[in-house]
């Protein structure tokens, strides 16, 4: 898995000391375009998220048969398949922690209708609220090259899972 640019803005965000009441990041969308997200505001308007924004918030999940190796300024799948509903984002299913084993988890699940074909790489999509926009625009934290690839065919479903190892060492 390579987490992107998008995941570091993302997490530097959540774990950089305020020092103003107001803390904001950039992240770049599915088009490339620079947005500000707002991580820390007053108590109307924090973590990401505006009550007045239009649109759906949510974590999603593509598929895609793209075979360029990952780089961390990816901001989109490389290429979608030709047919619906494989080429579009799916909803995740809930994700979970382990404490046990320090992981988290998210997946998501895709049933093709449209034809046959076989994964080879996956993004993790979180659809997220720029304040400089004030409607949700979806934001790839990871991308990643799925090898040998995954074939499907009608019906079959695809299932995706991200998986997060959650480290502590001592040098």
């Amino acid at each position: 898995m390579v987490m992107l640019d998008n995941f570091g803005e993302f997490l530097k965000g959540h774990f950089t000391i305020l020092s103003t009441a107001v803390r904001t990041t950039p992240l770049k969308n599915l088009g490339g375009v620079t947005r500000t997200l707002r991580i820390y505001g007053d108590s109307s308007d924090f973590l990401w998220n505006d009550t007045n924004a239009v649109g759906a918030k949510g974590d999603f999940g593509q598929v895609g048969k793209g075979t360029t190796g990952a780089t961390r300024q990816d901001v989109n799948i490389e290429t979608v398949f030709p047919d619906s509903p494989e080429n579009a984002k799916q909803v995740s299913l809930a994700g979970g922690y382990n404490s046990g084993l320090g992981k988290i988890t998210v997946q998501t699940d895709i049933t093709p209708t449209g034809g046959a074909g076989a994964v080879t790489e996956f993004c993790k999509i979180n659809n997220m609220n720029p304040q400089d926009t004030n409607t949700f625009e979806p934001f790839t934290l990871t991308r990643d090259i799925i090898s040998p690839p995954a074939s499907f065919i009608i019906g079959e479903t695809i299932s995706a899972s991200l998986e997060v190892l959650i480290w502590v060492f001592k040098n």
